[in-house]
């Protein structure tokens, strides 16, 4: 999964004198919510979990509170210190207890003690007293996207909610650091969902997996799809070209199978067939084998803000996904919201998104020659005028990001309502 900025916002700061380890007075705010992530919401670190915070920015209802703890990518604030941000127009506070470059920030780590996550979680807790003294302050509800940093509202008994943003556990072609990592998430995973007061996860199949798996806190689960911004991603008209304009969104990590993407690719060219491959992240092709023999039909985009990529995406045919597994692939949907049909590999989590022949195709064979066929086969349903832009954006309209979250927004002010019944 991938993230992205909405537009280029204009950034307001306005340092607060306090420090962190000041007691805040309590807000008048009837509903306060606090995010705890490792990441800066002006950045541009790309990742599912980054579109969810700045979604939840930009969303979150007017008249409630809204306080922020993550990193600072850009190096203009002071750690530990509390800071007005006005980002798309909303107004939040943010309390960086870290500072992180933006040459690390969307890079994949080798060594534990190299993670991101992981020098963000000992923050935490090097500031343990300090933030917790903030958050009941400002009589905080919390809102969590890893299962790790449980941990600190588990011990500062504060209440949170839960989100679950991947499969559960690394499985298969998982990157090599969730390998030699296996056994903390479960251990993580059981604490939050013990002590949390909601659990989302990203799509019904985790959810009932996890229903099963957790029985006697089966109440506490429920759905949060992932999303596309309407306002952004709009059906245009298919591009009118003989070269089959493919796109890719995201990181060339080894659970997207890039070799498999620029094989089939290669397929295609070897047929005679004009074709290139527009992709957008920030990953390097150059450390996959079969990106020399394509190289030359690869258009590297890099780093896009939404309107880039639905830019983009409006210059495309075919979007395309060969992973190993999703939890819920965000890429997909802002592709089919512009309009633009994907040929996908078999993920269980897309046998509710793309309708085969309407929208896409989902192929089962892991194969250059099988996917290359289904690519040509959607490119001609095109030209024949058997797939419409607008039908295919239709399809995933019901995922946006107001009718997601507000499922979120509702579950915190359930929980500050309960609270409160629970204290009269």
């Amino acid at each position: 999964m991938y993230c992205h900025r909405i537009g280029k916002p204009i950034t307001k700061i306005n340092m607060l004198g306090s420090p962190v380890l000041n007691f805040m007075p309590k807000r008048k705010n009837k509903y306060s919510i606090c995010l705890i992530h490792p990441i800066d919401p002006r950045g541009e670190k790309i990742g599912g979990i980054e579109t969810y915070i700045r979604n939840f920015i930009e969303y979150y209802p007017k008249g409630w509170y809204l306080l922020m703890v993550g990193v600072d990518e850009i190096g203009d604030l002071t750690d530990n210190r509390i800071n007005s941000i006005t980002l798309y127009n909303r107004t939040f506070d943010f309390i960086p207890i870290m500072k992180v470059n933006d040459k690390t920030i969307d890079s994949v780590a080798i060594k534990i003690k190299d993670s991101i996550t992981f020098q963000f979680f000992l923050r935490i807790f090097k500031n343990f007293i300090r933030l917790k003294k903030t958050l009941i302050s400002c009589d905080c509800t919390i809102d969590l996207r890893r299962v790790e940093f449980s941990l600190f509202c588990i011990l500062a008994r504060l209440p949170y909610i839960q989100m679950l943003h991947g499969i559960g556990q690394p499985i298969g072609e998982a990157e090599s650091l969730l390998k030699k990592v296996n056994f903390i998430h479960p251990l993580f995973e059981m604490l939050s969902i013990k002590y949390c007061k909601k659990f989302f996860c990203v799509n019904n199949i985790i959810v009932s997996r996890y229903k099963s798996r957790y029985v006697g806190k089966s109440h506490k689960i429920d759905c949060v799809n992932t999303w596309a911004d309407p306002k952004i991603f709009k059906a245009t008209c298919f591009p009118r070209s003989n070269c089959i304009e493919m796109s890719f969104i995201g990181r060339l990590e080894s659970v997207k199978d890039p070799n498999l993407m620029f094989s089939t690719l290669k397929k295609l060219l070897e047929g005679g067939i004009s074709a290139k491959l527009h992709y957008i992240g920030t990953g390097n092709p150059l450390k996959f084998r079969e990106y020399r023999h394509v190289r030359n039909n690869v258009i590297l985009h890099g780093y896009q803000n939404s309107l880039g990529i639905a830019e983009i995406l409006s210059k495309t045919h075919i979007g395309i996904l060969f992973s190993h597994f999703e939890g819920m692939p965000r890429s997909v949907l802002e592709t089919l919201a512009c309009g633009r049909p994907v040929v996908a590999t078999q993920i269980d989590v897309l046998n509710d998104i793309i309708i085969p022949f309407k929208n896409g195709l989902l192929v089962e064979q892991r194969s250059p020659d099988v996917l290359a066929k289904n690519i040509l086969l959607i490119k001609e349903m095109m030209d024949k005028g058997n797939l419409n832009h607008i039908m295919i954006s239709n399809s995933v309209s019901k995922y946006n990001p107001v009718s997601q979250l507000s499922r979120v927004y509702n579950a915190h002010k359930l929980l500050k309502d309960n609270r409160r019944t629970n204290e009269n």
